[in-house]
């Protein structure tokens, strides 16, 4: 039968097989294991990943001297949301600050309202008010004729003169 038996090798326990059929009370100690092979790999997956840093700031500096076509690609979405959110703004912020057809309305409402009194107050004149009107525009017209009187009489005095 087969009997696992420590045996010290170096300054490592391993544990060996042995034939025999006594079987003797042995304390066991973890054997050590040499290290796989792996170790190797291990540097190697290690030293490609030194230069995964090198590599990113190769491509940004890249990508910034040919005017950051890859930025643009990447960010062309959000920029498109962004200038989509910014004319919804502007132009919300455009009708709180004038509202041309409100401003529109106020004028034609405020004329109409002109046009209304005056068309009232010309109504409701009575007769002696129209008079009173007929009088100043005639008075008006008079002080200008005789105005124009005087200024062509002063011309007819003044060919007479020379």
């Amino acid at each position: 039968a087969f009997v696992l038996r420590p045996t010290t090798v170096g300054s490592a326990s391993v544990v060996m097989p042995t034939t025999s059929c006594i079987s003797q009370p042995t304390t066991t100690k973890m054997a050590m294991l040499p290290e796989p092979e792996f170790s190797s790999l291990v540097i190697a997956d290690q030293s490609w990943r030194q230069y995964v840093s090198l590599g990113v700031i190769a491509i940004v500096l890249i990508d910034i001297v040919l005017g950051s076509p890859l930025a643009n690609t990447v960010l062309k979405p959000l920029k498109a949301e962004i200038e989509a959110e910014e004319a919804q703004e502007k132009s919300k912020n455009t009708r709180e600050r004038i509202d041309s057809e409100a401003v529109a309305r106020e004028a034609l409402d405020k004329a109409q309202g002109a046009v209304e009194l005056r068309r009232y107050l010309e109504e409701s004149k009575t007769d002696w008010d129209r008079m009173e009107e007929l009088k100043k525009k005639l008075d008006a017209e008079m002080v200008g004729l005789d105005a124009d009187l005087k200024r062509r009489q002063a011309s007819i005095d003044s060919r007479q003169q020379n």
